[in-house]
C-alpha cells in the first residue's frame, strides 16, 4: 500500500528520508562522535602502550642492576639527582624527532656533555673522539658491555624505533653512572685480592687508605694490579711519572675524613665504606684536577699569541725545555689530539683550550673512561642553553646573551665585535635565519668569542684524540717529543715583521639534525585519518539519500506531495554537503 500523502511506502528508505529530513544530519553527528571517540581511545591506547613498553625496557635494566654485587640504592638516587639538574638545560636545546623524542645522535651528545660537565668523564664510545656524533649509537659505549646483550638490545631497539623521551635519557644517564660505580667496585675488589685483604672482614682506617692508594695509583697509570705487577712497582712508577701524587693522597684522605664523622674516627671499616670512598673519589676527582688544569691554562695564557687563544709552538717547547715537563707532546700526537693549529704551516701554534682539555692531560683511566679537565666552556654553554631554551635562536638573541656573559678571561661587553656579529648572521643564513646552538659552526663561533675557554671544533674525521697510554700502545710511538725536535722548533724563530694570524674560521657546518619540531599529538593524526574516513562515509550516505529521493519521485502520484518532492529535489541537486576541512598536524620550532 502506498502512502497517500508522500507517495511512498512507510517502510521504504525514500519515505523515511522524505518524512524526517532531520534524520541524515543526526546520523552524521552521531557518526562523527563515534569515530572521534573511538579513534581518541585508540590513540590513547597506542600512546600508553608505547610508553608502557618503554617502561618495561628500563624496568628490565633496573632489575639487572639491582641484582649486581656492589649496587646500592643510594648510588642510584644520587645519580638521578645529578642527571636531573645537569641534563635539564642540555635537553631543552636539542632537536627532537617527529614523535617528540631524541634520536641516537642527540642522546649521545647529551650524555657525553652531562658526564664531561659533571665529572670530567670521557666515556669510551660515547665521546666521538674526532668522529661525527651520528657515527655510532650511544649504546656502543664501552661501559654498556657490562649489560647482558639481551638487555642492551632491548634499549637499542627502543632507541632506534621511537627515540627516547627526556625522562628516558635521564634513566640512561643513571644507568651509565651505576655501571661506572659497579666497575669501580669490581676493580676495588681485585685490588683487595692482590693485597690479600678480605672484603668480608673489618679493617683499620690506615689499612683502608693503603688499599685506596693502591687502587688510585693503578687508576692514574691506567694499569691493573696483578701478581706480576706489584703494588710497590706501581707506587714507584706513580711517584716518577706523576709528580702531583702526594697531593692526590691528601685529596683521598680529606674525602675519608669528610665521609667519617668524628665519632667514627679510628673505628674499623667495612668494604662497603671503602667502596663508597672510591665512588666519591671518582665523582670528585675531575673537579680536584681542575686546579691543575687552571694552572696550566694560566701559564699558557702568559705566552698567548696576541689574544688568539694560541701559543706559538716555539714558545710552548721553550717552556718544556726549561723545566715545564707538561709542555712536551710531539707534533704528531698534538695533531691527533686536535690541539695544534697549522692553518699557517710555517707558524704552528698550540690551541690553549684544546690542549688543556685534551686527552694528554687526562689523569685517571679505566677500561671505560678517562678523567680529564672539565671544560671551562661548559658553564658558558649551559648559560646560553638555559637563556634560549630551544635548539636555535636568532643572531640578535644569541648576541645579546653572549655579550652579557663574562668568562674567566673575557669581560662583559655592551656589544660584540662586528666580526662576531657577521659570523652569527653567516650561520643563520644556512639555517633559515636561526643559529642552531648544538652545531659545529656555533661551537666554532663560541671558540672565537671565548678563545681561551671554548675549544676549536675540528671537522669530523680530521682528529683522533686518545690518552697517552693508548696512543703509545696503538701507534708504537712515544707521545712526547724528542729533545732535538723541540730544540729545532725553538731555534726556528718567527720573523719580527710577520703578520698576526687570527684563529681560523672553517665555513663547513656539521649538525646531526635540523632544529627540532614538536611532534603532532597521536590524537591529531588519528583525527586526520578519522575525518578522511568520515568524509568518505558522508559522501556515501548522501549518495544513498539521492538514490532514495529519486525512487520516491518515481513512485509518487501526480499532484500529491508535490511541494515536498520539490523541496527534496532542491536539496538533492544543490546539497553536496560541507566536506570536513582536513586536519593538519601543526609543527612548530622548539
Amino acid at each position: 500500500m502506498v502512502n497517500s500523502q508522500v507517495g511512498c511506502s512507510p517502510s521504504s528508505l525514500a519515505c523515511t528520508f522524505g518524512r524526517n529530513r532531520v534524520f541524515l544530519p543526526s546520523v552524521l553527528l552521531l557518526l562523527v562522535y563515534f569515530v572521534a571517540a573511538s579513534n581518541g581511545q585508540a590513540a590513547t591506547e597506542m600512546k600508553n602502550g608505547g610508553r608502557d613498553e618503554a617502561a618495561m625496557v628500563f624496568e628490565t635494566v633496573a632489575r639487572f642492576l639491582e641484582g649486581q654485587e656492589g649496587y646500592t640504592n643510594d648510588a642510584r638516587i644520587e645519580a638521578a639527582v645529578r642527571a636531573e639538574s645537569s641534563l635539564q638545560t642540555i635537553l631543552v636545546a636539542l632537536p627532537r624527532n617527529s614523535a617528540g623524542n631524541f634520536e641516537a645522535a642527540a642522546v649521545r651528545y647529551a650524555l657525553h656533555r652531562h658526564f664531561v660537565r659533571s665529572y670530567g668523564w670521557h666515556l669510551h664510545g660515547l665521546d666521538p673522539q674526532g668522529s661525527a656524533w651520528n657515527s655510532s649509537s650511544p649504546l656502543r659505549a664501552a661501559i654498556f658491555r657490562r649489560l647482558p646483550l639481551t638487555v642492551r638490545s632491548l634499549v637499542e631497539d627502543h632507541l632506534t624505533k621511537d627515540g627516547l623521551t627526556s625522562s628516558e635519557v635521564r634513566d640512561l644517564a643513571v644507568t651509565l653512572e651505576i655501571l661506572v660505580h659497579l666497575e669501580a667496585s669490581d676493580r676495588l675488589r681485585k685490588t683487595f685480592d692482590i693485597l690479600r685483604i678480605s672484603t668480608n672482614n673489618s679493617m683499620s682506617e690506615s689499612m683502608s687508605l693503603v688499599a685506596t692508594n693502591a687502587y688510585m695509583s693503578s687508576f692514574l697509570l691506567s694499569r691493573n694490579l696483578s701478581d706480576s705487577v706489584t703494588r710497590m712497582e706501581v707506587l714507584m712508577d706513580i711517584t716518577r711519572i706523576y709528580p702531583s701524587w702526594p697531593q692526590v693522597k691528601v685529596f683521598v684522605k680529606s674525602l675519608l675524613k669528610n665521609q667519617r664523622p668524628m665519632l667514627r674516627r679510628n673505628k674499623p671499616m667495612q668494604f662497603p665504606e671503602v667502596a663508597a670512598l672510591v665512588d666519591s673519589i671518582h665523582h670528585g676527582f675531575g673537579g680536584w684536577l681542575n686546579t691543575e688544569c687552571s694552572n696550566l691554562k694560566g701559564r699558557l695564557s702568559q705566552m698567548e699569541d696576541h689574544g688568539t687563544g694560541r701559543v706559538l709552538l716555539s714558545d710552548f717547547y721553550a717552556a718544556g725545555l726549561n723545566g715545564s715537563w707538561q709542555f712536551q707532546e710531539s707534533i704528531a700526537y698534538m695533531k691527533e689530539l686536535g690541539s695544534l693549529d697549522e692553518s699557517e704551516p710555517s707558524v704552528p701554534r698550540v690551541i690553549i683550550p684544546n690542549w688543556v682539555q685534551g686527552r694528554s692531560n687526562c689523569i685517571g683511566h679505566t677500561e671505560s673512561y678517562d678523567t680529564c679537565c672539565i671544560s671551562e666552556c661548559e658553564p658558558l654553554l649551559a648559560h646560553v642553553e638555559q637563556a634560549i631554551g630551544a635548539p636555535a635562536a636568532t643572531p640578535q638573541e644569541v648576541a645579546a646573551i653572549v655579550a652579557a656573559l663574562p668568562s674567566g678571561s673575557v669581560p662583559t661587553r655592551e656589544t660584540l665585535p662586528s666580526l662576531l656579529l657577521n659570523r652569527l648572521h653567516f650561520i643563520a643564513a644556512q639555517h633559515e635565519g636561526l643559529v642552531p646552538i648544538y652545531g659545529r659552526l656555533f661551537a666554532q663561533w663560541m671558540h672565537h668569542a671565548y678563545p681561551r675557554e671554548c675549544p676549536y671544533p675540528h671537522l669530523a674525521g680530521t682528529t683522533k684524540p686518545t690518552n697517552i697510554f693508548d696512543y703509545e700502545q696503538d701507534k708504537a710511538l712515544l707521545p712526547v717529543a724528542a729533545i732535538s725536535e723541540m730544540q729545532g722548533i725553538v731555534t726556528r724563530k718567527r720573523r719580527r715583521e710577520a703578520p698576526v694570524n687570527s684563529a681560523p674560521w672553517a665555513p663547513q657546518e656539521e649538525i646531526f639534525a635540523p632544529p627540532g619540531i614538536e611532534a603532532p599529538s597521536v590524537l591529531g593524526w588519528a583525527a586526520l585519518h578519522s575525518l578522511a574516513a568520515l568524509a568518505a562515509l558522508t559522501t556515501a550516505l548522501l549518495g544513498l539519500a539521492r538514490t532514495a529521493v529519486a525512487a520516491a519521485r518515481r513512485v509518487a502520484r501526480p499532484g500529491v506531495g508535490k511541494e515536498k518532492q520539490q523541496s527534496l529535489a532542491g536539496s538533492s541537486s544543490s546539497g553536496r554537503g560541507i566536506e570536513p576541512e582536513p586536519a593538519t598536524g601543526k609543527r612548530r620550532k622548539d
